[in-house]
């Protein structure tokens, strides 16, 4: 049941996702004034000014990193192959 309910909240974030992002194309293409390149600059900065909120806002709400006596914790890793 929860691979339903998982697939079904990525359909619904992604047809509101289409959606919003065809209001904004439409809404930036009215807004900004004639040419090529202007129009093709402001929606590239549209779309770096999206993915960075949605990058802070993963950041903001992921978790913290794990301490040991205030110190942060490391992974390190030792890999061993046989000789030849």
């Amino acid at each position: 049941m929860e691979y339903v309910e998982a697939v079904s909240t990525t359909l619904l974030i992604g047809f509101l996702g289409l959606i919003a992002g065809f209001g904004i194309g439409l809404a930036a293409s009215r807004l900004v004034g004639e040419g090529f390149w202007l129009e093709l600059g402001c929606s590239a900065a549209i779309v770096l000014a999206i993915a960075g909120v949605a990058a802070l806002l993963g950041r903001l709400g992921g978790d913290a990193a794990p301490t040991l006596a205030g110190e942060r914790l490391r992974l390190e890793v030792e890999l061993k192959c046989p000789r030849g």
